[in-house]
């Protein structure tokens, strides 16, 4: 969560290529999804593009990752032995928890 929280401590061009600054509204749902998926330690980072990138990768190679961009845009590519597997945009948080579900097995 402090990650998250220091995401809203960036100033406009954080990154040198005219990124802006990230909403508090996106910081929030970000956190409600990592306490859904408390059980399993994410990857965060923020992008370029205002939106926050959570991932999680295994020792094989294969990962999945989340872009959430806001409440109800979270583009989603999960690759499986260096092949991608699945690529959708997801609307709920419900929907990120099933395909992490599905991805640990």
């Amino acid at each position: 969560m402090k990650l998250l929280n220091s995401f809203l401590s960036f100033e406009t061009n954080w990154n040198d290529y005219g990124a802006g600054r990230f909403q508090e509204s996106l910081i929030n749902f970000c956190k409600k999804i990592v306490e859904a998926l408390q059980n399993k330690q994410l990857e965060i980072y923020p992008t370029g593009r205002n939106s926050i990138q959570m991932e999680y990768e295994k020792d094989n190679g294969s990962y999945i990752e989340f872009e959430v961009f806001n409440e109800s845009k979270i583009d989603m590519l999960e690759v499986r032995n260096s092949e991608k597997k699945k690529e959708d945009t997801l609307t709920r948080i419900e929907d990120i928890v099933n395909c992490v579900n599905q991805f640990f097995g």
